[in-house]
């Protein structure tokens, strides 16, 4: 064992070696390293202890160095983490490390949807586990409603732990959390006091204060000589004073706070990290306390450093929709009302420009597809199982000859529940998809429609026509899972013969449809119905706008792509003669939404053809 262990060092030192000298990207030395653990595992070189230790280790030096993996990245490299945690052991405390891993990533890309399911994932089963939220799980949501300003959820997620939020000071006390969940406690009651003052509820607001002093207190005691963790707390409890004293007007207290932040910018013991922090934070609370007390010249001082700080090209909408509303209220104070209207107008304009105006409902939409994304994970696990569980049923039934009507007798009743369990599970998800996704998504066409409608423009944009394919995928995906029939190409075959039939006596002409051997590959209800529809419009263009007395159609599958050809024997069109049209289109669209390619072969005078190819799923 130790021999791998030190095997497993070995690999982590080379990778980041690797990285250093630009030999191989981060993200790729990442990848590798959870890959060749997997490997290790696989054959039987790890224990499953290690293997989870390690992965679960691996991923938190790979976040703490801000290595950006895409969701679906993420999903894919911790398959076998996940098989382990649901399937084999179906272990709370690994799925708890597993949407840890999800939701921190999340939180560290910015994608704020999912990073809000996740958390709320995690905090669910370490209600399971403890009775109680985790501190991480409860700062990822707090942290999610504080930056879109709802300051209410905040209090309100406060409100339904007060008790465990009570106990922080004790739990220090009595060394319950690792270092990080105490800094993070303190980081969470200054969430919970800016919330409860933002809210008005200076009662609430007070009790939390008081929470925050006990747990500094313990903090203090268990935490004496660490320079960092102090730090940490420090900002803390000075950014909930200030803004208590911020907003109840008390702005020689306020004041006092900001110089105490600055000595903590300036002092030596502070980490580099929490001193960049609090440099924007305090430039941007003295733009405010100048804005509130009326020194114009201060407040413009501190909102040009703002401006400074603030990369145009790169910084969020919030931000510089925050300096322009600052410039605003600068402009009124001195009585250039004028200049403040146009200011206010240009920071909507940031927003809109930006696509802030309905960055609640892309967030809504990010967690609904999240969770669609994981619970098709869960699906597909689960058709694994189902075929490792028939393969050791037929297995059992030919190894016991003299049991072989008993043991067929068992395998079909045990297959039957199976199914049974399967297609209950799959109109479970097709309903839970309908239910969380289609209004979340309804909500943001209407907001879309309302935004071209305003502008008075015709046309669908970008944003409401990929709403409009994002609505007609889901449902193509729940009528796949409330389906108990298999869509194949050879069915697609069939229904184009039966169509080509009744066509060729009402139009008078023959056909020939051929097809490989490989056609009983499966088809989703959207590719069906689009290869479906396309090749019907072809049919009718050739009836309609072709002298012609033969149709070729021929079906072929080359590894994973479906290629479908369909010619007849007329001329075609000369080379200099432009065709387009609304069938044309129609195919070309189809197609474009399957992720396909079309191409249309003129030859004058010997016809023309349309070749397709659309990418099938990957058998397993």
């Amino acid at each position: 064992m130790r021999h791998y262990l030190k095997f497993i060092v070995t690999c982590i030192l080379c990778c980041s070696f690797l990285y250093k000298t630009h030999a191989i990207s981060p993200k790729d030395s990442a990848v590798q390293i959870v890959q060749r653990l997997t490997s290790l595992y696989e054959n039987k070189k790890l224990s499953e202890k290690v293997y989870l230790d390690t992965i679960f280790k691996t991923m938190v030096l790979v976040q703490s160095e801000r290595i950006s993996f895409s969701n679906k990245e993420l999903l894919v490299l911790l398959t076998k983490y996940r098989q382990i945690s649901w399937h084999k052991n179906n272990d709370e405390r690994l799925k708890q490390a597993y949407y840890t891993i999800l939701s921190q990533q999340a939180r560290l890309d910015g994608r704020n949807g999912e990073m809000l399911y996740y958390a709320e994932q995690l905090s669910e089963i370490e209600q399971k586990v403890s009775n109680h939220p985790s501190i991480l799980s409860l700062n990822l949501i707090a942290t999610y409603y504080d930056s879109k300003l709802a300051f209410p959820k905040v209090t309100a997620l406060y409100k339904k732990y007060k008790q465990f939020v009570g106990s922080l000071p004790k739990r220090i006390g009595n060394k319950e959390f690792d270092r990080k969940d105490v800094m993070r406690s303190a980081d969470l009651l200054y969430l919970f006091s800016t919330a409860a003052y933002n809210a008005k509820d200076t009662a609430l607001g007070a009790e939390v204060k008081r929470i925050l002093a006990q747990t500094a207190q313990a903090i203090k005691k268990e935490y004496a000589t660490d320079i960092e963790v102090l730090s940490r707390l420090r900002f803390s409890v000075l950014m909930a004073e200030h803004e208590q004293y911020r907003l109840s007007g008390n702005h020689g207290n306020a004041w006092k706070n900001l110089q105490q932040l600055d000595s903590l910018q300036d002092s030596p013991n502070t980490p580099q990290y929490l001193k960049s922090y609090i440099h924007f934070h305090v430039i941007d609370q003295k733009a405010l306390f100048f804005l509130d007390t009326k020194k114009n010249d201060s407040a413009e001082h501190y909102i040009n450093l703002l401006n400074g700080l603030i990369d145009k090209k790169s910084a969020l909408a919030r931000s510089q929709y925050m300096v322009k509303k600052y410039e605003a209220r600068l402009l009124y104070n001195i009585g250039r009302y004028k200049e403040s209207e146009d200011s206010l107008v240009k920071a909507l304009e940031i927003l809109e420009a930006e696509g802030t105006s309905t960055l609640s409902e892309v967030d809504e939409i990010m967690y609904a597809l999240t969770k669609v994304e994981e619970q098709q994970l869960l699906l597909a696990d689960s058709a694994r199982r189902q075929r490792q569980s028939d393969r050791r049923f037929v297995a059992l039934a030919f190894g016991s000859l003299l049991l072989l009507g008993a043991g067929l007798l068992m395998f079909l009743g045990i297959r039957r529940r199976q199914k049974a369990r399967f297609v209950n599970f799959k109109l479970s998800l097709a309903q839970n998809i309908h239910d969380e996704t289609n209004p979340a998504l309804l909500y943001a066409k209407i907001l879309a429609k309302e935004q071209r409608v305003s502008q008075h423009l015709n046309q669908k944009g970008a944003l409401e026509q990929h709403i409009d394919h994002t609505m007609e995928l889901i449902r193509s995906l729940s009528k796949d899972l409330k389906s108990d029939q298999q869509l194949l190409v050879s069915g697609l075959v069939q229904d184009i013969r039966q169509v080509l039939e009744k066509m060729s006596v009402l139009s008078e002409f023959s056909y020939t449809l051929r097809e490989s051997k490989d056609i009983k590959r499966f088809l989703s209800h959207y590719q069906y119905s689009n290869l479906k529809a396309i090749l019907q419009e072809c049919i009718t263009n050739s009836i309609k706008h072709a002298v012609f007395r033969h149709i070729y159609v021929t079906f072929s599958v080359n590894v994973n792509v479906l290629q479908i050809r369909y010619k007849d024997d007329g001329i075609g069109w000369e080379k200099d003669q432009v065709v387009s049209g609304i069938g044309l289109e129609n195919i070309q669209d189809r197609i474009a939404r399957l992720n396909g390619n079309v191409q249309i072969k003129n030859d004058y005078p010997n016809g023309f053809e349309i070749v397709m190819d659309v990418n099938l799923s990957v058998v397993a």
